[in-house]
């Protein structure tokens, strides 16, 4: 599936809108398995900042479902976030069991375990252990 957004990007470090591109490329992005893996395609542009006192010359669009430098939707990583603080398994293992692709040494989900430690429920501590 081949994606484009529809709105005038902001530039993330001044915050004006710009209307002129500068390029374009696709994206893969990973999410949410729908009968399998789902691979999207990002058709995404570069646009100049049109700002002249910003110091970022261009930028990549971004949307809060895919943040800047994303390699997965934001629903696909709170969904593998939720399945490994359930299942208490690891972050390879419940991809495997998802049909969620997750890549070997450069694994694209790095950030799950952090953010599952980070929802996971505090224990209470055994008063009399």
């Amino acid at each position: 599936m081949t994606i484009e957004t529809d709105q005038l990007p902001v530039c993330s470090s001044c915050g004006v809108h710009s209307s002129r591109r500068k390029e374009r490329r696709l994206q893969r992005l990973r999410d949410i398995p729908l009968a399998g893996p789902v691979e999207v395609l990002w058709s995404k542009y570069r646009w100049y900042c049109e700002e002249t006192t910003c110091g970022r010359l261009s930028f990549f669009e971004s949307t809060p479902q895919v943040p800047r430098r994303a390699r997965s939707t934001s629903r696909l990583r709170d969904q593998l976030v939720d399945a490994v603080i359930r299942s208490g398994r690891a972050v390879s293992e419940t991809a495997l069991l998802r049909r969620v692709l997750v890549d070997g040494p450069r694994r694209r989900h790095r950030s799950v375990p952090a953010e599952a430690a980070r929802r996971r429920p505090t224990q209470p501590a055994d008063a009399g252990h």
